[in-house]
């Protein structure tokens, strides 16, 4: 299956154009599109879709992703194993150890491993990448820190990408840069854009190819 995402820029462009009635189904009837929400609904909006990137989290899969650069990022899943791909980097993640290779000729350090990817291992994965790639469980901890902020909003909606439908929230407070996610039916995180950040989902399949961990 292969999606393309438009691009949404921004938390004005996202609930003016994303979540626009054209492109969005939503409860609201209101001609304007569907609300902006603030306080607990705000919160709302966002644990939804944080609920659906967890989800995703025992899955098994391979996402293929193009960044803001045009350089692209594989990540494979067959949890507890997991493997991110690109930019001339490899990081590898399982229960025994962490593994990340990069350079010419290519160096690899190894460091404890984990279960799950933990804050601390979805840390040291962006790191590796530069800070150009972002995890679900780093999406998730954005999303987290921009709607705990004072006067918060968002704009929810869900976008058709690819022939498939997604869930997609917006979210930004005063002061702070305004984020975007979206999800897959099955939670595969499909669009993040936060700044000059910007992950977006071109092919997924739910497999991993031999020899990915």
């Amino acid at each position: 299956m292969i999606l393309s995402v438009s691009v949404v820029t921004g938390f004005a462009g996202f609930a003016g154009s994303a979540c626009s009635p054209s492109a969005v189904r939503s409860t609201s009837t209101a001609a304007s599109g569907p609300p902006t929400h603030t306080g607990d609904q705000a919160r709302q909006d966002v644990q939804a879709i944080i609920d659906k990137l967890s989800a995703a989290a025992d899955s098994t899969y391979t996402a293929e992703y193009a960044l803001l650069d045009g350089n692209a990022v594989t990540v494979s899943q067959a949890p507890p194993r997991h493997a991110y791909r690109g930019l001339g980097v490899t990081y590898l993640l399982s229960p025994d150890e962490s593994t990340v290779c990069t350079g010419d000729p290519v160096k690899c350090d190894s460091a404890p491993g984990s279960d799950s990817v933990s804050p601390a291992s979805s840390k040291a994965i962006t790191t590796a990448f530069g800070g150009r790639f972002a995890t679900p469980e780093d999406v998730a901890a954005r999303l987290t820190g921009v709607v705990s902020q004072p006067a918060s909003r968002t704009g929810r909606g869900s976008r058709v990408i690819g022939g498939g439908t997604v869930d997609c929230v917006a979210v930004t407070a005063s002061g702070v840069s305004p984020q975007t996610a979206c999800v897959t039916p099955s939670g595969v995180l499909a669009y993040f854009a936060a700044g000059s950040v910007r992950v977006e989902l071109h092919a997924l399949r739910a497999t991993v190819p031999a020899g990915a961990f």
